[in-house]
């Protein structure tokens, strides 16, 4: 209190599971598919981006879906964001909020919802009642960049990105 520094000190937390929430969000309304689950993580300069992961809907945690249409509408936002969250001790932790599309959010056009149309139908003026709002519970993802990227740079074998290709529902690049 007596000595204002520009050093800010917070609590360290042992991270269990991170999250993301992409969505899109206008004066009349807030779009929330789902909760996007980050299972495998790059490495090197993907650090923090996930290789694979779980769209799933809003049952993983129903309690914050209001809060985040409350913080939405009191700061005014309009467009596609994206809120990081991590899960430390039973509880989560807000990360940050970007103003993008994250690269996860195919994986939620994937599963079902294309935010994108919600912000061209809003510019356009646009009905966007039929677009659906909800995704697939579930829906695996591999973002073949990152994981084919730790190949390269040593921090994941040949095998293991396989894996994750085979194991996933659908592909960030590779679409039939």
């Amino acid at each position: 209190k007596e000595n204002p520094s520009p050093m800010l000190i917070e609590e360290f937390l042992d991270i269990n599971k991170e999250y993301g929430i992409i969505g899109y969000s206008d004066p009349q309304k807030v779009v929330l598919p789902g909760i996007v689950e980050l299972l495998d993580g790059g490495h090197g300069g993907h650090k923090g981006v996930s290789a694979f992961g779980r769209v799933n809907d809003f049952r993983l945690n129903e309690a914050l879906k209001p809060k985040i249409k409350q913080m939405l509408k009191h700061i005014q936002l309009t467009g596609m964001f994206n809120i990081d969250f991590v899960e430390a001790n039973g509880k989560w932790y807000f990360v940050e909020l970007n103003v993008r599309y994250a690269a996860y959010g195919y994986a939620v056009c994937r599963a079902g919802v294309n935010l994108p149309a919600f912000q061209i139908y809003g510019m356009l003026s646009r009905d966007d009642s039929e677009l659906p709002t909800q995704v697939k519970n579930g829906f695996c993802y591999v973002n073949e960049k990152v994981a084919f990227d730790d190949v390269m740079g040593g921090y994941r074998s040949w095998k293991s990105y396989c894996y994750l290709v085979k194991k996933a529902d659908g592909c960030m690049i590779k679409n039939e």
